[in-house]
């Protein structure tokens, strides 16, 4: 479901990716799904967090696509979570960074500053039980 979103998305169908997503993220179910002031339930196999972390990565590239960064930098930043809760040693972790740093290196250091202060903010109020300071120190070293 994961990768027949992408091909939509490649395709410029964003609602047929959309709405593949959403089935991927409802056929591994809520149990497995972080959110805003949420975490994933205890004791659970860790394989589903690689397609969730890959559902929220293209969210982000949808949202950014759309002119949304704030949103799609708060998708990155979840897809981020998924890839660590899979594996502290996933190779994604590095895809979301490298993404977010192509798309944002042609918004002015402002602009950067002023998106990565927001991030932060939602990560204190809603994601503290996450491990934030890696993924937004990487951000701050790379985009200043």
């Amino acid at each position: 479901m994961v990768d027949l979103a992408e091909l939509y998305f490649h395709q410029n169908l964003i609602t047929e990716s959309s709405q593949q997503l959403n089935t991927a993220e409802q056929t591994i179910g809520s149990s497995y799904l972080v959110g805003e002031k949420k975490e994933p339930a205890q004791g659970l196999v860790s394989n589903y967090f690689l397609p969730l972390g890959k559902v929220e990565r293209l969210r982000g590239e949808i949202l950014f696509k759309q002119g949304q960064p704030e949103k799609g930098l708060k998708h990155a930043y979840l897809s981020y979570i998924y890839f660590r809760l899979f594996s502290e040693a996933a190779t994604e972790r590095q895809s979301v960074i490298d993404y977010l740093y192509r798309q944002l290196q042609d918004y002015s250091v402002e602009k950067r500053k002023s998106l990565i202060a927001g991030l932060e903010k939602d990560i204190e109020e809603n994601f503290k039980a996450y491990e934030s300071t890696v993924f937004v120190e990487i951000l701050k070293d790379l985009l200043g």
